[in-house]
């Protein structure tokens, strides 16, 4: 899988209002980001498990850093539920309602902050705000008095007309889910398609320049693979017939560099001559001493029969 941010596409399911991105390479053992939004807005502070373990959470960007399983798929569930609870007392039409008006909020990390701004009088129109960790909270249900009134916007808040009752009750919660499936090759699947994707080179005849060498082209089933391009030290020069085999001419050159490419597959071969005379003087020079050696010994034994 490519690098970059990716969301639903092929082979990626993903279920509930949550919107899960993965920005980095998808392959067993490498780190990706995960960011998690709802409905434009990061949800932050979630629980965030891959493939069921190892829980996380994300930031207040919405964002985790997390490493892909060594597994079949990489499973994501991103999980924030939180509520909160204010009472306000009905106000006379001087009293303005503030934050001291707040409910005791408990310290759990599923609680919402909520405060209230503006005349908490029968009639009058009152901000509410829901706030976790300092940052405001979107898409939150807010209810009065038991009645659904709306969802708070992208800074949390919600103006709210206060009813004509006896109390002003108001309740805020946040609920949002989501999880991300992207399948995965295992090791063992992509040995295999290495294994496909590679192309194995015969080569008879003498490896030195103006020689010709037979070139054949094997997969991995040890099939031969026609109408495969060969290029020598990087100038095609021609195609595998249906035996898979080419014959090709050893360049003047010190190295010979054969290739051979078909669709998504390639084989390489390289010889550097060089090397190879290098070999070849040492063994001459081997052959010499040999020589001498037995030039000596032949004069040693004519030395001796003399004075015999």
């Amino acid at each position: 899988m490519d690098n970059g941010e990716q969301g639903p596409a092929d082979g990626i399911e993903t279920d509930g209002a949550v919107n899960i991105t993965v920005d980095g390479t998808v392959t067993l053992g490498e780190t990706v980001t995960l960011t998690a939004s709802l409905d434009g807005e990061p949800v932050r502070f979630a629980a965030v498990s891959v493939n069921g373990e190892d829980t996380y959470e994300t930031d207040e960007n919405g964002t985790i850093a997390v490493t892909v399983p060594d597994d079949d798929e990489f499973e994501v569930e991103v999980e924030a539920e939180r509520e909160g609870e204010l009472e306000i007392p009905l106000a006379d039409e001087d009293t303005e309602a503030t934050e001291d008006d707040d409910m005791d909020e408990s310290d759990e990390d599923e609680s919402l902050d909520l405060g209230v701004d503006g005349n908490a009088s029968v009639g009058e129109n009152v901000t509410i705000t829901a706030t976790h960790a300092e940052y405001p909270v979107a898409g939150a249900a807010v209810s009065v008095n038991g009645e659904h009134v709306g969802t708070t916007d992208s800074s949390g808040t919600i103006t709210v007309t206060v009813p004509e009752a006896d109390e002003f009750e108001v309740e805020v919660e946040y609920e949002a889910a989501g999880e991300l499936e992207i399948p995965l090759e295992s090791a063992e699947e992509d040995d295999d398609a290495d294994e496909e994707g590679q192309i194995d080179l015969v080569v008879e005849g003498t490896l030195e320049p103006g020689a010709n060498l037979s070139v054949t082209a094997l997969d991995a089933d040890g099939n031969a693979i026609s109408n495969a391009t060969v290029s020598v030290n990087d100038e095609p020069v021609g195609e595998t017939g249906e035996n898979g085999t080419l014959t090709v001419t050893v360049p003047v050159d010190d190295e010979l560099e054969i290739e051979v490419t078909h669709a998504d597959r390639d084989g390489e071969l390289s010889v550097d001559f060089e090397d190879a005379a290098d070999e070849h003087d040492h063994d001459d020079e081997d052959d010499e001493y040999e020589e001498d050696g037995d030039e000596e010994a032949d004069d040693d034994d004519d030395a001796a029969g003399s004075e015999d």
